[in-house]
């Protein structure tokens, strides 16, 4: 659970908010308003990749998944990722 919380307040963090951390986070919340195309998914995507990469290296992420709902200007990412050293599969769902 702590890793699953861990994974969360790194895609909700906006980079700049953690003090002595400028670079942590991944600012989901910042592309909420951005004009959608397919490239906003590549980006967010990409940045999630990196950030775990860098501040939890621990997790594998298996997979992340998009549902846009424009007529209520929200965007659920959906997250599978594994951590092999507990053998344990999860998933992660954040809306905004």
């Amino acid at each position: 659970q702590m890793i699953k919380q861990n994974l969360k307040m790194l895609i909700l963090t906006i980079p700049g908010e953690r003090i002595m951390e400028p670079n942590f986070g991944v600012g989901l919340n910042t592309y909420l308003f951005s004009n959608y195309n397919e490239n906003v998914n590549s980006s967010i995507k990409a940045k999630i990749l990196q950030q775990v990469q860098i501040y939890l290296p621990a997790i594998r992420i298996v997979n992340v998944a998009f549902e846009n709902f424009i007529d209520t200007n929200s965007l659920k990412v959906i997250i599978q990722y594994s951590i092999p050293d507990v053998n344990v599969n999860d998933l992660l769902e954040i809306t905004i």
